[in-house]
């Protein structure tokens, strides 16, 4: 089979034939859906009419996370697509069968959509940061067995998450794609300033919050997905993200916050050191997987986001 670095290449026809599930696909409804950066995607029809989702993928771990995420989450006001059955394919290539959640992503709305979809994106949101995970412990990354996470709070876990970055790695990669090396120092200095005042409170987060991975029919959510990098910690490191990736398109930080009776206590600092492990967690994403679509993004807009506040 052909393969690219970040996932399967498989033709319609061959991921069609995939066993087991191959039987259960109603002649002509199998169609292929806008991808992410480590699956493909395919929706069908199953001979008894019910509508489903095929991603194939190397991450084991990315389709786990889904199912766990619907398992413990997911409720009427956050909706989860379910992950109905999880195999093997061949050594390293995995397939994942999960209910099909009408819609498109949201970034793919037009503006007037994505407005008017937008105060049922905040809804979900906020579903997501006020989630009841009393009975878990620990912040970060979970731990799918446990439902923990390793870290004592978010900000151990973030210095972490930095700790683990090489920054001499990225300052080559940085001068190799044409990206001022002199960035990684300046957000590594950011993170560092900002840190230590950027305790907050523990809640849900989805770890990769964005418009692409939200659902919109009729203006309003039907799933969120891709929850492989699921944690506990700041609420505000996922809105931060979207707006690294997605400057203005949702209210401040500061209004939904207000308007959704979440703490704003050390924002400023929270918000710095989010951007900058955001920033950072990027560049060394687009480099080890040689992303050239998310490099060049980052030519053209990681300048920007540097000291970029989050009051307004």
């Amino acid at each position: 089979m052909k393969t690219s670095k970040l996932k399967p290449a498989l033709s319609l026809e061959q991921a069609r034939d995939i066993l087991p599930i191959a039987e259960d696909i109603a002649s002509e409804s199998f169609k292929q859906l806008t991808e992410g950066h480590f699956s493909q995607a395919f929706s069908f029809e199953t001979t008894t009419g019910d509508k489903r989702v095929l991603r194939l993928g190397r991450m084991l771990f990315s389709f786990q996370a889904d199912q766990f995420a619907h398992d413990r989450f997911v409720s009427a006001d956050l909706p989860i697509p379910a992950v109905l059955q999880i195999g093997n394919i061949e050594p390293g290539l995995y397939y994942c069968v999960s209910e099909l959640a009408p819609g498109v992503p949201s970034d793919h709305l037009s503006s007037e959509d994505f407005v008017a979809a937008r105060e049922s994106m905040e809804r979900v949101y906020a579903a997501i940061f006020k989630t009841d995970i009393a009975r878990s412990n620990g912040s970060g990354n979970v731990d799918l067995t446990t439902g923990n996470a390793k870290s004592t709070n978010f900000q151990v876990a973030l210095h972490e998450e930095m700790l683990e970055r090489d920054p001499k790695f990225l300052k080559e990669q940085c001068a190799k794609y044409n990206i001022n090396p002199i960035l990684i120092d300046e957000f590594m200095r950011q993170f560092d300033d900002n840190i230590d005042q950027a305790a907050a409170e523990r809640r849900l987060i989805h770890g990769d919050l964005g418009s692409d991975n939200v659902l919109i029919s009729d203006g309003r959510v039907t799933g969120v997905i891709d929850w492989s990098s699921v944690g506990y910690g700041d609420w505000l490191h996922d809105y931060s993200r979207m707006e690294f990736w997605y400057p203005g398109k949702n209210i401040s930080a500061t209004e939904f916050a207000h308007k959704y009776e979440l703490e704003t206590q050390n924002f400023e600092a929270r918000w710095l050191a989010g951007m900058a492990a955001h920033a950072i967690s990027t560049l060394d994403f687009a480099f080890h997987h040689e992303s050239d679509s998310v490099t060049q993004w980052l030519r053209e807009h990681l300048q920007h986001k540097l000291g970029l506040s989050g009051v307004k």
